[in-house]
């Protein structure tokens, strides 16, 4: 038979408390719920399962529900001012509402609740009363506390907790009839489940709550409001770090360290803690995010340790989301887990949701086809991953939808892989990325899709240790050969780059996949228009290909034809040739007539035969060449329309602009349908329409066409590219030529410091610019 407990077991109340802030005396009222020793204490003490919420023990209460028990809060809130401003209304207008702050762990959903209790205790005379709902007890305890101190007795307590009267409604009883108004803040609910089983989250006139977690999506939240909490823009994140340790730089340098850090609040505040209480050393920003780049989750973590000395798994970057893969295998899903770390081999960026198709990551090893979905779904629910859309890109791509993780999250996870499970996760993301990769352009995902590859491939050479090199270096081969395909020079420069350090450390300098990544730089090295440093690097590759490969090995020929490249913009006609009819015979010798890198050979072939006067050789081969390249490869495939652009340039060479307009005009207009109008082999097209034109003495079209074929290079190269001085020259003569003199020498004259810049003062374009001021 249940009663009131025994009279030296009742609760009594604390005094007054007094809160010193830095904006003046707080004051409020505490109570402070004491239970003395013996059965009355029960109140408070686990004695029934865990599993039976209506019967579960309380564990021991909070020390207090009047102040938020939390870690380090910002002195300053960031970035937050329209949020804390919603959320103000929310409370003034006692709207009786639920309001829900969702996001990862670690972006500052605590720090906003935190502002919110504070300025509605100390300006508006609210109880402000807190709850920490990260376990069913400290829940259910928390709750039976808020009653306390609404008015419930030592006896409605005991029969709550004995199971004669709900708890919840025990609670709700005495918060709807509260005599003063209240704001109610649930922290860290990050499995709803617990809220829902008791019927915890309940509205009520009388108040407000509001609820942190992580778990966006659960149906729990159903009636509530809800509010996601991101991470810190760049600039409100330096300002955090310039808050926490004002001396260690400018700025700009907390900018570049906020951005490392992905401009999470937590990364944030345990960086500036670090800056803030060294002794031995002082670190400027600079320095602090060179020493990232070694271990970054566990410098980051020893601000924690430095700041309160407390290590708590929610204020540790290296622990707060393993809170949340706890949960998911609580709830049945570890594949979350697997999932997460699979991702982690990749980067930040977005990623393409095809790369993670069931069929494909089924086929990997690493998870059941039919818990993929699953798996994602359940990060998602967490916060852990974001669905985001990439732009779309050009020509009319349609969006592409990706998944995306925070880079701290993502350096967090990768530091606590398992050692013997790196190299299985490792090839596993390499093969999907290669799965992703259409075979070559055109078949199966634009432009924009493949560029979405790219961050992910280097994040993988920079994570891979050993085991997998030589399949990610392969990788990243062929997709800096697609990158480049499709005009991003930079970014395969940069690819390649990547690839060929990786390949030498860990496959060595003459490894055939390291000579692949190095020819693959000095192709691109060649389209930025660095001829000198791409012509050093083939050479130096063909070198070693033909002792280690052989002279008619397949790429010590491809060598030979990517040499000449280089050496055909130096004017080195000589030795471009005798190189391009090495690589053209040798091809043909071993690959075939029709193999794509023989026809590849033949079409640029075609030019040099134009240039050094070749007419019969050109008649008799050049046709032959096109029409292989149709039948073999397709009318759209990229070596048939460089044959017919080849061709049609031959034509011209040779005197006939009139059979080589029609060629022309079409090549462009295959060029702009298949590639969009500024890719660099669509202004070669357009260029050469201009001197098509100009031999036809159609002067409008030929002046026009090469303008805006060097503006599009100027702005998408830089006016340092070798063919941007030279197509201004190209249209100077082109005026001069036009009887347009005035403009011409204008032209010529503002546009010959730039030559004798970029190009030298003897090259020839630089003298052809002094030509045109002397006409």
């Amino acid at each position: 038979m249940s009663g009131p407990p025994p009279p030296h077991t009742e609760g009594r109340a604390s005094g007054q408390g007094r809160v010193f802030q830095s904006t003046g005396d707080q004051h409020i009222t505490e109570h402070h719920h004491h239970y003395a020793p013996g059965p009355g204490a029960s109140l408070f003490a686990e004695t029934a399962a865990p599993s039976s919420p209506s019967l579960s023990g309380m564990g021991a209460g909070p020390d207090s529900v009047r102040i938020p028990l939390v870690g380090r809060v910002p002195s300053v809130l960031r970035d937050r001012a329209d949020l804390m401003r919603r959320l103000r209304t929310a409370v003034d207008g006692d709207d009786g509402q639920i309001h829900v702050l969702h996001g990862m762990g670690g972006c500052g959903k605590t720090a906003v609740a935190h502002a919110l209790f504070t300025e509605a205790v100390h300006d508006q005379a609210r109880i402000g009363l807190w709850v920490n709902a990260s376990e069913r007890l400290s829940l259910r305890a928390g709750m039976l506390a808020v009653a306390a101190d609404r008015g419930a007795g030592p006896g409605e307590l005991a029969a709550a907790h004995s199971g004669q009267r709900a708890a919840a409604d025990l609670v709700w009883h005495h918060l709807g009839h509260s005599p003063e108004p209240w704001l109610l803040v649930i922290d860290n609910a990050d499995d709803p489940a617990i809220l829902a089983e008791g019927g915890w989250l309940r509205a009520s006139p009388r108040g407000t709550v509001l609820v942190t977690t992580r778990y966006a999506t659960s149906r729990v939240w159903r009636g509530a409001i809800l509010h996601p909490v991101d991470v810190l823009p760049s600039e409100d994140a330096a300002q955090v770090l310039c808050d926490l340790a004002p001396h260690a730089g400018t700025p700009a340098a907390a900018e570049q360290v906020a951005i490392r850090l992905g401009c999470l609040p937590l990364a944030l505040t345990l960086a500036g803690s670090y800056l803030h209480h060294q002794l031995l050393e002082s670190w400027s920003m600079d320095e602090y995010r060179t020493r990232l780049e070694d271990d970054p989750i566990g410098l980051i973590d020893q601000g924690a340790a430095l700041d309160s000395g407390r290590s708590e798994s929610r204020h540790l970057v290296s622990r707060t989301w393993q809170l949340s893969l706890d949960a998911l295998t609580g709830q049945g899903l570890p594949e979350a887990t697997t999932l997460l770390r699979l991702l982690s081999c990749w980067s930040a960026d977005p990623l393409p949701l095809a790369v993670l198709a069931p069929a494909s990551l089924g086929g990997t090893g690493l998870l059941d086809t039919a818990r993929v979905e699953p798996a994602l779904r359940g990060l998602i629910d967490h916060s852990l991953a974001t669905i985001v859309s990439a732009p779309p890109g050009a020509d009319g791509e349609p969006p592409v939808r990706c998944v995306q993780v925070h880079g701290v999250l993502l350096d967090s996870i990768s530091s606590g892989i398992p050692a013997d499970q790196r190299v299985a996760l490792t090839e596993a993301a390499a093969s999907l990325l290669e799965a992703a990769l259409p075979a070559e352009a055109g078949s199966g995902g634009g432009d924009g899709y493949v560029g979405l590859l790219v961050p992910h491939t280097a994040g993988l050479l920079r994570r891979v240790d050993g085991g997998a090199a030589d399949q990610v270096v392969d990788l990243a081969v062929r997709l800096s050969e697609r990158i480049h395909e499709t005009g991003d020079y930079a970014a395969a420069l940069a690819l390649a780059q990547e690839a060929a350090g990786v390949g030498k450390r860990m496959l060595g300098a003459e490894h055939p996949l390291t000579l692949s990544a190095r020819h693959r730089v000095g192709r691109s090295l060649f389209r930025l228009g660095r001829y000198e440093e791409s012509e050093q690097l083939h050479r130096r590759v063909l070198q070693v290909r033909e002792r280690v490969l052989g002279v008619h090995h397949p790429n010590t020929l491809e060598s030979c034809f990517a040499l000449r490249q280089p050496l055909h913009l130096m004017q080195r006609y000589e030795e471009d040739l005798a190189l391009l009819r090495r690589a053209a015979e040798g091809q043909q010798t071993v690959l075939g007539a029709t193999h794509p890198k023989t026809l590849k050979s033949r079409s640029i072939l075609m030019v040099l035969l134009a240039e050094v006067g070749e007419d019969q050789e050109f008649g008799r081969t050049a046709p032959d060449t096109v029409t292989d390249c149709e039948q073999a490869l397709g009318h759209d495939h990229p070596t048939t329309l460089d044959a017919r652009l080849n061709y049609a340039y031959g034509l011209l060479q040779f005197g006939d602009a009139q059979r080589a307009e029609p060629l022309a005009r079409q090549n462009l207009a295959d060029r702009e349908r298949l590639h969009g109008p500024e890719h660099p082999l669509t202004l070669a097209a357009l260029s050469l329409l201009s001197m098509v034109c100009a031999e036809l003495h159609q002067w409008v079209e030929a002046i026009e066409s090469m303008r805006d074929a060097v503006a599009t290079r100027e702005r998408l190269f830089g006016p340092d590219h070798p063919f941007v001085p030279r197509g201004h020259i190209e249209v100077a003569t082109l005026l001069a030529r036009a009887g347009r003199i005035e403009e011409a020498q204008a032209l010529a004259r503002a546009v010959l410091p730039q030559c004798e810049q970029v190009l030298g003062p003897d090259h020839p374009e630089t003298l052809r610019a002094r030509q045109v001021l002397g006409t």
